[in-house]
């Protein structure tokens, strides 16, 4: 096995056992869909000043 390849499946086995985690777990799952609610409504507002700003620097907002 080469280096490469140890980590990457060391790195997939991190992932699996942090995904099982969280999904057998209520509140961790709870705090990652909060804060994903959270990303979406900061982003939706900033896209939203951004329009009424008139700025152009996101495609298709503003202009």
């Amino acid at each position: 096995m080469t280096y490469v390849a140890e980590h990457r499946t060391w790195l997939l086995d991190r992932i699996a056992l942090v995904t099982m985690f969280i999904g057998t777990n209520p509140a961790v799952l709870a705090i990652v869909g909060l804060v994903g609610i959270a990303i979406v409504i900061w982003l939706r507002n900033w896209r939203m000043a951004a329009a009424c700003r008139g700025s152009s620097d996101l495609v298709g907002v503003g202009g």
